[in-house]
């Protein structure tokens, strides 16, 4: 199994033991909820992991992203940029590098127009879709607030939170900008989906800094590359 040398059990009459050997440049975090303890393993650092001889990484699975708003729900605004047409941008060369990859890739919306979250959920359900991104910029009063962040939600499983931190890990390292944490949300369409879901914040168009890099070609290309690579890992 990837990132793990071996493991041992032992067991007396009082305890049970279990021993985990990590191979080098990885790390671990432990997860544990009631009598379910979970040891995730990640790399340290970036990588492109090489497919299989003859086999693109992502032939067979079905990815699902999804535009945030859309239509009359412009999502957040500020320096002359409307959310909602910002992350059709990004899904959409998102989705020439999915396909480019072997994925079948289905958006919630190709269009500016108004989507509901109840539709959203449903496109990848129905399609039994492997892994749902939700994309977004963010937006806030103050024109100071900066930053990356990443959401997931539980729903009995460590998978989503495996994939938002490694598309934090990769969005912070891609755009080099304030580490705003990876963190739980109880937003509709992480948490009615039915498989690993994540919803992203790469930057704040509110803020002016930030702003003038979303508006380069060059920035939601990044963006749009952490996607690809992101789930490329979670599957290596």
């Amino acid at each position: 199994m990837r990132g793990i040398k071996n493991v041992n059990i032992s067991k007396d009459n009082t305890k049970s033991t279990v021993d985990i050997k990590i191979q080098g440049g990885f790390k671990y975090d432990i997860d544990s909820d009631s009598q379910d303890i979970k040891v995730n393993i990640e790399p340290k650092e970036d990588f492109k992991p090489s497919p299989q001889p003859g086999l693109k990484p992502l032939e067979g699975k079905t990815i699902v992203l999804d535009p945030g708003h859309g239509g009359s729900n412009t999502g957040a605004v500020g320096n002359g940029l409307l959310e909602k047409e910002v992350v059709l941008e990004i899904s959409l060369i998102a989705e020439k590098k999915l396909k480019d990859q072997g994925a079948n890739v289905l958006l919630t919306r190709r269009q500016d127009r108004r989507v509901s979250l109840s539709e959203r959920v449903r496109v990848a359900n129905d399609n039994n879709a492997d892994i749902f991104v939700s994309v977004h910029v963010n937006g806030f009063t103050d024109p100071t607030a900066r930053g990356t962040e990443t959401y997931w939600y539980t729903r009995g499983s460590s998978s989503s939170r495996r994939l938002a931190q490694i598309m934090q890990r990769r969005m912070l390292s891609a755009l080099n900008r304030r580490d705003r944490g990876v963190k739980q949300a109880n937003f509709y369409v992480l948490r009615e989906t039915d498989m690993p879901a994540v919803l992203l914040e790469p930057l704040f168009i509110t803020n002016p800094e930030e702003a003038e890099l979303i508006q380069r070609k060059e920035t939601k290309e990044k963006i749009a590359e952490v996607i690809l690579n992101g789930i490329i890992e979670f599957y290596s």
